[in-house]
């Protein structure tokens, strides 16, 4: 099961994602068993499930998140500075010093740290749908750490034959599929 107070809310994303209206039942069946074989990859949160379903967010560019991530990195590290000292005048160096390492909400309530050589990174999620339609968490990335963990993923990193296992016409699947 899906743990969702640490995955990022996807309101955009339909619970079933692979069904066009304009199609025929057919077609989606078989778009739902692509679907099944698709992993899909999600930024990880240290939030609320439910704080998060209840905001609307304007998804906008990659760039433009890491830009505003940055600032908001920047003055809640100023923040923090400036609380501990009586001084001013607060350096550059002390800023980035205080910075590294410590965990920042972003734009999107996705957590991400700034390393010791002032990189962004973050953790995202390999989820994966089983064949009930619910999405499962399978494996996490840190960048930080450039690890993966993976749990139920078998065969991830083997190349995918071109040939379908049913073919093309799933003629060569049961008829329960």
């Amino acid at each position: 099961m899906l743990n969702k107070s640490k995955l990022q809310d996807y309101a955009d994303i339909p619970s079933q994602p692979w069904i066009s209206f304009n199609d025929t039942v057919e077609n989606n069946n078989l778009a739902k068993i692509g679907y099944q074989n698709v992993y899909s990859i999600l930024p990880m949160v240290e939030t609320d499930y439910e704080a998060v379903a209840n905001t609307s967010r304007i998804r906008g560019s990659s760039y433009l998140d890491a830009i505003y991530d940055g600032m908001m990195m920047f003055t809640q590290s100023l923040n923090n500075v400036s609380d501990g000292y009586m001084d001013t005048n607060i350096s550059t160096c002390q800023l980035l010093y205080h910075s590294m390492g410590n965990t920042f909400i972003g734009r999107n309530n996705e957590s991400f740290q700034m390393n010791c050589n002032g990189v962004r990174t973050r953790e995202v999620a390999l989820v994966h749908m089983n064949s009930s339609g619910v999405l499962e968490l399978v494996g996490l990335y840190n960048s930080t750490y450039k690890q993966v963990t993976v749990w139920k993923v078998h065969d991830i990193f083997k190349q995918i034959s071109d040939t379908p296992k049913c073919g093309y016409d799933m003629s060569k699947c049961p008829s329960d599929i």
